[in-house]
């Protein structure tokens, strides 16, 4: 694909999440959009059982060195 995933997305009109948001109904906006992942944090497959979000630290990117914001 000549663009990323998030700009598809975008590009796409509401009305074509359809069956999205006859499931999930106002909550189809939060479905659609980007959202963060802490990449730099996940290293084991274990991380996947947490059940709670890691600490706000640990969303920075070594990547595109930064922090989330809130």
């Amino acid at each position: 694909m000549s663009s990323s995933l998030e700009k598809l997305v975008e590009n796409l009109k509401p009305e074509k999440f359809q069956q999205t948001r006859r499931t999930f109904g106002s909550d189809c906006e939060l479905l659609v959009r980007k959202g963060v992942f802490p990449y730099d944090w996940f290293d084991s497959l274990e991380k996947l059982c947490e059940r709670k979000l890691p600490p706000k630290e640990e969303f920075y990117s070594k990547l595109n060195d930064c922090n989330i914001t809130d």
